[in-house]
């Protein structure tokens, strides 16, 4: 039975490195990666491409959060990054709960709608469905006989 190894992103604080180890020495890990909390790497194929920078904002006229979630947009997929919340409240310095959402072909339904909107148009200029529509309605026909006499 082959068992699926992951890759583990990590601080490099004592938490980050006493997981790295134990995760090692349990062979669930085949790749080990130490970034800080807000700094997220867009890669492909271990391949930089992008630094990512979501937030936290606190606003004092409202008491709530607010999130801003860094965006990597491109023409086949977008990956969105936000930050949760801290792990341990007690110290926000620490570790972070971050949700990474990967979304295929996103700009493609704006190409679908500008090929509905351009299908719907050219129906609406052809002649034929106008003419045609004229002449297969009765209502139409006996109204135009009555104005007639």
């Amino acid at each position: 039975m082959s068992q699926e190894k992951f890759r583990l992103v990590t601080r490099s604080d004592f938490d980050g490195l006493v997981c790295a180890v134990l995760l090692n020495e349990l062979n669930l890990i085949d790749d080990i990666k130490f970034v800080h909390p807000k700094d997220m790497q867009d890669t492909v194929d271990g391949r930089f491409v992008k630094k990512m920078n979501p937030e936290k904002r606190n606003y004092h006229s409202s008491a709530m959060p607010m999130t801003e979630a860094a965006i990597d947009a491109g023409l086949l997929r977008d990956v969105y990054v936000s930050l949760g919340e801290p792990i341990d409240r007690d110290k926000p310095e620490g570790e972070w709960a971050v949700r990474v959402y990967y979304k295929p072909f996103v700009d493609w339904i704006w190409g679908g709608c500008v090929l509905m909107s351009l299908g719907g148009l050219l129906a609406m200029l052809d002649r034929r469905y106008r003419v045609k529509s004229r002449r297969s309605d009765p209502s139409a026909a006996a109204t135009a006989g009555v104005q007639q006499a």
